[in-house]
């Protein structure tokens, strides 16, 4: 008969398919928490969020938050509690996740999402992120949903259900520093010096102090940004349109006011790469069409905040000094927007105008061709649209003598036979404005 009890054998192998798969998921569950590489800093970023009750002002999204906003900074010029609750590549997605872990702790008059163009560029989330987030999502319901979230977005499910194989621990000592970090974190801080004053310092409140710069021209010589497409979609992708929304739904059910906000950038990225200034436009529309505050301060004025280009230490993060320089205007634009007071009066209207108050020349290069034994040099940079930029060519060979091949002059295309370079010679560009021949000018070495 088809309603006959099942047979005692049957029972036991449903039991046992049934603890298989619960010795299973515990199985992974120890081996993504235990066996997978930790982020220090990040991990003790969301341990203190997670203790913490008395934020009011919350800065969340990537590392670009941990190493540019100061909150104790912001704390003493507003007076009102401020946190960088961050971690690093997170998107929208993770940064979602970690105002919904802050909300059952604290509660927040602003939640401020930053946004950097990386988390624009491309739709989904790192997986870096879902590592560092997960240890921190305590329900088992929203580690799964958070997981299916981003998994369902890039199709990952192996990747983001088995995230050990991807950073996992390659040694002992790994192992036992994991086991340390979870059981004792404020004796790890203090034996691995976390919180020790070095050239990267955690400081609390979740920011990471720099202390150390980069002159601006060797930075952007190294790295030799020149123009390419990042992305050619103007448009914010559906599933960073839904984590908007949702971001917006959240604070709105725990009483929160969401600002979503751009901070500074090196300009050059704005100025070389297609994409950026795009998808800042198409998330300042966006925000204006669903009722979400904006803020964008690549369009600040100079007076009110003079360009940070100095002051970066690599081309997304600002030194510790950078960073309290642009908290303090932060917390300027703070008071005034928390007190209900206009604040378009410190920034352009978009950033076409953004753009053509650009004076400066960011960086420079030269693109080489030999033929006939003859090398033609031919220098460009990135500039303001309405800058007219002039190059000056030098060669510079091993004992450190100095040949100026050509002196400044609008001309961007310079031929030199290959037999007359000495070995082991450099031969170097610098452009400046042209109507504004005292500017500092910007150099690139080519090593023919």
């Amino acid at each position: 008969m088809n309603d006959s009890p099942k047979k005692p054998d049957q029972r036991r192998g449903w039991v046992r398919l049934i603890v298989f798969f619960i010795l299973l998921a515990l199985l992974i569950f120890f081996a993504n928490r235990f066996w997978v590489k930790s982020d220090i800093t990040y991990y003790f970023t969301l341990l203190e969020m997670t203790h913490r009750d008395d934020i009011d002002i919350a800065f969340v999204g990537s590392s670009v938050v941990a190493f540019n906003f100061d909150p104790e900074t912001v704390t003493e010029k507003t007076g009102r509690v401020a946190f960088d609750a961050s971690i690093g590549a997170a998107g929208i997605p993770s940064s979602v996740e970690i105002a919904r872990q802050m909300f059952k702790t604290s509660s927040p008059e602003l939640v401020v999402l930053v946004i950097d163009p990386q988390m624009l560029l491309f739709s989904g989330e790192d997986i870096q992120a879902q590592i560092r987030m997960l240890p921190f999502v305590k329900n088992p319901v929203e580690r799964l949903a958070y997981s299916l979230d981003l998994a369902m977005e890039d199709g990952k499910y192996l990747d983001r259900l088995l995230l050990f194989r991807l950073q996992p621990i390659t040694s002992f000592e790994d192992f036992r520093n994991n086991i340390e970090l979870y059981t004792d974190p404020s004796g790890y801080a203090e034996r691995h010096g976390l919180c020790r004053e070095g050239p990267h310092t955690y400081r609390g409140q979740g920011h990471v102090h720099v202390n150390r710069s980069m002159d601006r021209g060797g930075l952007l010589e190294v790295m030799s940004i020149r123009p390419y497409i990042a992305c050619e979609d103007s448009v914010l992708y559906p599933y960073t349109q839904r984590k908007l929304l949702e971001f917006k739904a959240l604070c709105e059910k725990n009483g929160a006011k969401l600002l979503v906000m751009f901070g500074p950038d090196l300009t050059v990225y704005r100025l070389a790469v297609q994409g950026y200034v795009e998808k800042y436009e198409a998330t300042a529309a966006f925000c204006a069409e669903n009722g979400i505050d904006f803020c964008d301060f690549t369009l600040a004025h100079p007076e009110f905040l003079p360009c940070m280009d100095d002051y970066y230490y690599d081309v997304f993060h600002l030194n510790g000094k950078g960073s309290r320089v642009f908290s303090e205007k932060l917390s300027e634009y703070l008071n005034l927007y928390l007190a209900g007071e206009p604040v378009d009066q410190l920034f352009y209207a978009n950033q076409q105008e953004a753009l053509d108050h650009i004076d400066f020349i960011t960086n420079t290069w030269i693109n080489d061709e030999t033929a006939d034994g003859v090398i033609t040099l031919t220098a460009d940079c990135n500039c303001g649209p309405n800058v007219t930029p002039e190059y000056r060519f030098t060669l510079e060979t091993a004992d450190g003598s100095v040949t100026t091949l050509r002196d400044y002059g609008e001309d961007p295309v310079l031929s030199i036979r290959a037999d007359t370079i000495p070995a082991d010679s450099a031969l170097r560009v610098y452009a400046r404005p042209k109507d504004d021949p005292g500017q500092a000018p910007m150099r690139y070495t080519l090593y023919p």
